[in-house]
C-alpha cells in the first residue's frame, strides 16, 4: 500500500429553507471557515486534503435559488485555501 492517505475528500450537501430565508455568501463562507478550525485537527488526522460544501439557497428576496459552492483545502498544513 503506497499510499499516503491524504488524497480524502469529504464533501457535503447542506439543505436551506430557502424559499422563506436569504443567505449571505459573506456570512455562509464564515461559518464555514468556523467549522474547518474548529474540526481542522480531526480532519487532519483522518487524512481528508479538501472539505467541500454545497449549498442551495437564495441569496436576495424574490430571487431563483442558486448552488453555491465553498472548496477549502490546508495543502502546507498552515495556511486554509477556500475557492
Amino acid at each position: 500500500c503506497g499510499s499516503s492517505g491524504e488524497d480524502n475528500h469529504l464533501f457535503m450537501n447542506l439543505e436551506s429553507d430557502y424559499e422563506k430565508v436569504t443567505t449571505d455568501p459573506v456570512e455562509l463562507e464564515q461559518t464555514f471557515v468556523s467549522i474547518l478550525k474548529r474540526h481542522g485537527e480531526r480532519v487532519a488526522r483522518l487524512g481528508i486534503a479538501e472539505v467541500e460544501i454545497r449549498v442551495l439557497c437564495c441569496v436576495a428576496e424574490g430571487c431563483p435559488p442558486i448552488s453555491l459552492r465553498l472548496v477549502a483545502s490546508n495543502p502546507t498544513g498552515y495556511v486554509l485555501v477556500m475557492n
